[in-house]
């Protein structure tokens, strides 16, 4: 019993000797190098237009900007692009109209999916022109409608314009266009027009001054 006894007290006296020796942990040591960076992984390939993109917009665009007020009272300063031709050749009214003695140059351009069957939002000329093509033509008759179109405002809040305007009628002002320019070798029309609306007669309900430019490919049927 004696010798277990002072092998325990023994074991005890080390160990208490062990942790009064025991120092302060010294300081860290330097911080390894980094390791080379990993190589670069492929680049995937570059993605496409959608199928039919560029066919349907190779025809041109027209644009339409709108100044004056909406439904609500805030001021409109607004301007968007309409450039997506129809799909179904049967109802183009994208094309040059031959009468007895007038020219019809018509044209419609979507804003999105370009086909009059699921998408009613669009902009449509309608210009009525005497002696064609000679320096004595003139534009005795036009309209321009926009249909379906929400104006939307930086504050998320719209209304639909959905109106018909012809020219020096039922309070739209004449319809003045500019820079009238139609190319017989390739169809190629361009202009800029520009127009005022009575508050009663457009679906602001508040004086509207319309204006925009077109740059388009007309068609042609064959008869």
């Amino acid at each position: 019993m004696k010798t277990r006894k002072l092998l325990r007290i023994t074991a005890l006296t080390m160990s208490l000797i062990m942790l009064s020796c025991s120092g302060d942990d010294g300081k860290d040591g330097m911080d390894g190098l980094d390791g080379i960076n990993g190589t670069n992984g492929e680049d995937g390939a570059d993605g496409t237009n959608g199928v039919g993109f560029d066919e349907l917009t190779r025809y041109g665009s027209a644009t339409l900007e709108l100044n004056g007020n909406r439904p609500d009272g805030v001021t409109i300063d607004y301007s968007t692009i309409f450039k997506f031709t129809q799909t179904n050749g049967e109802t183009y009214s994208s094309n040059i109209l031959y009468m007895e003695k007038d020219v019809v140059l018509q044209f419609t351009r979507f804003y999105s999916s370009p086909d009059d069957y699921f998408n009613g939002n669009f902009i449509h000329f309608y210009i009525q022109i005497s002696n064609f093509g000679e320096t004595t033509q003139t534009i005795n008759y036009s309209e321009v409608q926009v249909q379906g179109h929400p104006v939307i405002g930086t504050d998320n809040k719209y209304f639909i314009l959905d109106d018909l305007y012809e020219s020096n009628t039922n309070g739209t002002s004449e319809i003045e266009y500019t820079d009238f320019n139609f190319n017989p070798e390739d169809n190629h029309l361009t202009f800029n027009y520009s127009f005022f609306v009575d508050a009663s007669a457009n679906d602001s309900t508040h004086p509207l001054h319309v204006k925009g430019s077109a740059d388009v490919y007309l068609l042609e049927e064959i008869q």
